[in-house]
C-alpha cells in the first residue's frame, strides 16, 4: 500500500536506481568477461535502439491534489476556529471574573458608605434627640418650678432653715445676711431686687445676721455675705463682700460675679425669658374668638 508520499516521490520499485545496483552491474560484466557496453571504445553502430520508455508514476490527478489541499485548509480552519473558541471563553471568563471582582469591590464600598452614613445619622438623630429631650426636661421645670421675681424677707432662723431645706432640689437659693448699718449692705439689697426680677427662677432671699444667731465678730467683719444653696446643700459661701465691691456698686456687678462663680448662668435668664414667652402663648390661648 502507497501513501501520499510515496506517490509525490514514486516508488523505489518503479523508477528508483541505486548507485549499488549500478556498480553490481560493473562486478558482473568484469565477472562473465563480457564487453561492457559503456565502454567507449565499443562500437555502438551494429546496437540496435532500446525501446522508448517513460518512468511509470503513479497518477493522482489534479483533482486529487486539489481535493487534498482543500482538506487540510479545512482541518486548519477548524483547528483556529476551535483555538479561537477556547480563547474566546477565556477572555469571558477572564473578564466576567473581573468584572465580579469589580462589582463586588463596588458593593463593598457602597456598603461602607452606607454604615458611614447609616452611624453618621444615627449619631444626629441621637443627639438632635438628646436636645429635644432636653428641651423639653427645662420646659417642665420651667411650669413646675416656682417664679420669685422677688427679694423675701426672712424674719428669724426658722424661716432661713425652711427657705433652704424646704424648697425645691432644683431651685437655686441665694440668702443676703446684711447688717442696716452697713451701707454696703444697703447697695447689696437693692441689686439683689434687680436681680430677682431678672432671675425669677432663682430665690433671693435676705436676713438681717443678728437674727441668725451667728456671732458679733462675723457680724462687724463679714458682711455683706452672700449664702448660696441648691437641695439643701452649700454651694457657695461668700463673705466680706465689701472688700470685693466697695460700698457703692450696681446689679451688673453682682450678676458678674455670681455668673463667674456659676451660680448665675445663662440658661436661668434664658429660662426666665422661655417661660415669660409660653406664658403669654398660654394666655393667647385661652381668649375666645368670636
Amino acid at each position: 500500500m502507497t501513501t501520499l508520499d510515496d506517490k509525490i516521490l514514486g516508488l523505489k520499485t518503479q523508477n528508483y536506481v541505486s548507485s549499488s545496483e549500478s556498480e553490481g552491474e560493473d562486478e558482473d560484466y568484469k565477472i562473465s568477461g563480457d564487453e561492457d557496453p559503456r565502454d567507449d571504445n565499443i562500437d555502438l553502430s551494429n546496437v540496435a535502439a532500446p525501446p522508448d520508455f517513460r518512468l511509470e508514476v503513479p497518477k493522482t490527478g489534479p483533482k486529487g491534489v486539489i481535493q487534498d489541499y482543500r482538506r487540510y485548509k479545512q482541518l486548519e480552519t477548524e483547528q483556529r476556529k476551535e483555538k479561537e473558541k477556547e480563547i474566546t471563553a477565556l477572555a469571558q471568563k477572564f473578564s466576567v471574573s473581573c468584572q465580579s471582582s469589580l462589582d463586588d469591590e463596588k458593593e463593598k464600598e457602597l456598603l461602607k458608605e452606607l454604615e458611614l452614613d447609616t452611624d453618621e445619622f444615627i449619631q444626629q438623630y441621637h443627639l438632635q434627640r438628646l436636645l429635644q429631650l432636653k428641651e423639653e426636661q427645662e420646659r417642665r421645670l420651667q411650669l413646675n418650678s416656682p417664679k420669685f421675681g422677688k427679694v423675701i424677707s426672712l424674719e428669724n432662723k426658722d424661716q432661713f432653715l425652711d427657705a433652704v431645706d424646704k424648697e425645691n432640689p432644683n431651685v437655686i437659693v441665694v440668702v443676703h445676711l446684711y447688717s442696716e448699718d452697713l451701707r454696703s449692705c444697703r447697695a447689696m439689697n437693692g441689686c439683689l431686687q434687680c436681680l430677682a426680677q431678672q432671675y425669677s427662677l432663682v430665690k433671693f432671699c435676705k436676713i438681717i445676721a443678728r437674727e441668725t444667731g451667728i456671732s458679733r465678730n462675723f457680724t462687724k467683719e463679714g458682711l455683706p455675705a452672700l449664702l448660696v444653696y441648691k437641695g439643701g446643700q452649700t454651694i457657695g459661701n461668700f463673705v466680706k463682700l465689701e472688700d470685693t465691691f466697695g460700698q457703692d456698686f450696681f446689679a451688673s456687678d453682682v450678676e458678674s460675679f455670681l455668673i463667674e462663680n456659676d451660680i448665675l448662668t445663662e440658661e436661668l435668664e434664658c429660662q426666665l425669658t422661655a417661660s415669660v414667652t409660653a406664658k403669654k402663648e398660654d394666655d393667647n390661648s385661652d381668649l375666645d374668638i368670636d
